[in-house]
């Protein structure tokens, strides 16, 4: 609960403010600054807050409410400087709602999965390919969604999305989720507004690089605005699904780990039975029973088996000294 105030608090702060400048700064002379689309600054502006409010909550309750606490100040704001809606601002609430709170589900997810499974010694390495694949088939698909803004095809785009351009916000979002690496989100966020915004200046100015590094360096610095936070929000996405990515995997592990233990202890008293079964079936010299005479048989046996030669000369001698006798008797 202390922490959600101050963060509600920022929530109502934070949609005011940047309510206020999207309602106010178009009215503003900023001369070469004019370029500056201020609605799409506050839909990523927007989508920065939020996942930084996200990112700093303490449970996934207290991020929910951020976001929609600051949904509902923006449009109060608004409704309040009698700021008329309109479709791009339904799409652009859409967005911003849908990422804050896919962003809070995979992010909470993920913690509680790794803290519930947190085990020293188990260590979870991502492989690099992954992410480079899909940073490659990003700007794949920002270029592709250029060309079909210029060539004007699959009209269903801004229908649903007002512009290619929110399009390729979402589709980026979505592509740096998957992932799964914080670089890795966040070149993909900011190459695909990168790419999106200097091939179409480069496209009107029938690709002049000279005019466009030279007479358009304004131009370049609000573009360069667009991409580090774009490329932030990105980053702190790809970073809860890596989150995630991490606490199923130290599950598995921790799980694997487990059933290997109890597979060693039931496997070391068989061990030990085993070693144990000859020692005990194994009969000693006390244990033997013995003869009447009061050999033990066993002894016996060893000493006829281990010496059978001089058994066969004591009993040829035995019976020539018996016949040496008889003779002897026959005689006298």
């Amino acid at each position: 609960m202390k922490r959600a105030i101050p963060i509600v608090s920022l929530s109502i702060i934070f949609g005011v403010t940047v309510s206020f400048m999207e309602g106010v700064s178009p009215s503003f002379n900023l001369n070469t600054f004019n370029i500056i689309n201020f609605k799409l600054l506050s839909m990523l502006l927007s989508i920065f807050i939020v996942l930084l409010l996200i990112l700093f909550s303490k449970n996934i309750f207290t991020a929910i409410l951020s976001f929609f606490v600051y949904a509902f100040s923006f449009m109060a704001f608004m409704l309040y400087a009698k700021i008329p809606f309109g479709h791009e601002f339904y799409v652009r609430m859409s967005i911003i709602v849908f990422i804050g709170m896919f962003s809070a589900i995979v992010l909470f997810l993920g913690r509680d999965t790794r803290l519930q499974n947190k085990t020293p010694g188990l260590k979870v390495k991502r492989d690099i390919a992954f992410p480079i694949i899909f940073f490659l088939a990003s700007i794949l698909i920002s270029m592709a969604i250029l060309l079909f803004e210029q060539k004007n095809l699959y009209n269903f785009i801004p229908t649903f999305f007002y512009s290619y351009l929110y399009f390729l916000i979402a589709i980026s979002a979505i592509v740096s989720f998957f992932s799964f690496n914080e670089i890795s989100g966040f070149l993909i966020g900011s190459f695909s507004v990168l790419i999106y915004f200097l091939m179409n200046r480069l496209i009107i100015n029938s690709f002049n690089i000279y005019f466009l590094l030279n007479a358009e360096r304004s131009f370049a610095l609000v573009v360069l605005i667009y991409v580090v936070l774009f490329g932030i929000c990105t980053s702190i996405l790809a970073h809860s699904s890596a989150l995630l990515l991490n606490g199923i995997a130290l599950r598995r592990g921790s799980s694997f780990n487990k059933m290997s233990t109890v597979i060693t202890s039931d496997e070391k008293p068989m061990k030990s039975t085993q070693k144990e079964i000859p020692k005990n079936n194994a009969l000693t010299s006390k244990d033997n029973p013995k003869t009447p005479d009061g050999s033990s048989p066993k002894k016996d046996s060893q000493i006829v088996n281990e010496n059978p030669s001089k058994d066969n000369v004591y009993n040829g001698i035995k019976n020539e000294t018996s016949i040496y006798k008889k003779n002897k008797e026959s005689d006298s």
